[in-house]
Order: C-alpha cells, then structure tokens, then sequence
C-alpha cells in the first residue's frame, strides 16, 4: 500500500477504532456485540438494504471499499457473494475479520488505499463503498481505480456524503468550529506553550464528539497544522 503524505492523517483519524464501534455498548461477548451492531445500523440506515440488493450478489466477486466493522460485507457473504474487502486502516480490517469469523463466514481482507487499488483491470463484478471514498484526498482518482477494477457491463454502488447539506453547514462548518474556536480562544495566551507539548502522532479513539476530549483532538491539530 501506499502511504502519501495526504493519506496520513485520514488513516490517523479512522484507525483509532473501526467507524461506528462507539454506538454499541454494554454487549456480552464478540459475537453480541456484532448482532447488537448490525441491528442498529440498518436500523438507524434503514436506507441501506433497500439500495443495496445483497440477494442478488450471490456467486458475483463483489469488491467493498471502506469496510467499517463488516455488517455489509457480512450481507454480502450471507447471501453468496465472493467477497473481498479492502481498507485503509487497520483497525476495520481487523474487526471485518472478526465479525467473519463469528458469523462463520469467510471472504478475503486487504489493507489498500483506495486511489492505487492492487487488482488487475476488470476483477469485480461489483463494487460497493458507502460513505467513504468523499474522504480519500483524491475522490475523482478513487473513482477511476472502482472503474478499472469492474467488469464491462458490473455495477458500482457508490455513497458520498453531500456537501451542501445542512448536516454541512449546520453541525460542521457552524456548531463544531464555533466549538473548536472558542477552545482555541480561551487558551490565547498559552498557545505556544501549549504547542510545544502538542503530538502529530496518532488521535485518540473517540468517536461522533461522543466524548469531550475530542475538542482536545481539534485543538492540538490547530496547534500542529493551524
């Protein structure tokens, strides 16, 4: 895999815990704790089996891009499909392995970076990411390497995030950087101090702005990149 300079901080950021982990707690084992994260996201997504038609991929190589804690991939295998998915992190490769494991499913799992794809032309017979390659620097390369890899006449499953939402405008670009510049703001005085003890290390794991402590992530990155 490639490591670009680009890519860093986005594998930083992801491979503090597999996306979504943080909304299922208090479970007995592994194997609840997957049940009990499946139910909630096709509960919450409920979006998503109605635009994915999982019966359909069955016996079709089906190539997933960005593969969270493996509840899709999971979907996909259930219902026959060769599957292979591919991420940039560590940590979700890790926990897709697991979640396979418990099912008692298998599949195929590589570390990748989606804008440099490792396959030969026309491997897949599908291609499914789903809010995911809107955060790879490059999108529009992202997109190319999903082109080649599938085959004449496959399909591509794609979801992005809109940018001009008001989940953009709204909670981002408003609530959250009001939030972070009033931290920035009440240490003025301290910022060089406070730079001279800040890591560009790996983040923390938190998650969704669950936990405080993420306003600490935001300003420590201030410090660092401004």
């Amino acid at each position: 895999m490639n490591t670009e300079p680009g890519l860093s901080g986005v594998h930083d950021f992801w491979n503090t815990e597999a996306c979504g982990t943080h909304f299922v707690e208090h479970t007995a084992d592994e194997s609840h704790f997957f049940e009990q994260f499946r139910e909630y996201r096709y509960r919450t997504e409920w979006h998503i089996p109605r635009l994915v038609p999982f019966a359909e991929a069955r016996g079709l190589k089906v190539l997933e891009i960005g593969t969270g804690n493996g509840a899709d991939g999971v979907m996909f295998a259930l219902n026959g499909a060769h599957y292979t998915g591919v991420d940039l992190t560590e940590a979700a490769l890790e926990a897709t392995r697991r979640h396979f494991a418990v099912m008692g499913l298998t599949g195929t799992f590589k570390k990748e970076n989606a804008e440099q794809l490792s396959f030969p032309n026309e491997s897949f017979d599908w291609v499914y990411s789903h809010g995911v390659l809107h955060h790879t620097p490059n999108t529009q390369r992202a997109m190319d390497e999903v082109h080649r890899v599938l085959k004449p006449g496959g399909r591509a499953i794609i979801m992005l995030y809109h940018k001009h939402s008001f989940n953009y405008f709204i909670r981002i670009m408003t609530f959250m950087r009001l939030r972070v510049l009033l931290k920035i703001l009440s240490r003025a005085r301290r910022w060089n101090r406070d730079k001279a003890g800040a890591s560009s290390g790996p983040l923390r794991g938190i998650r969704g702005n669950q936990d405080g402590r993420v306003w600490d992530v935001h300003y420590s990155n201030f410090l660092v990149q401004g």
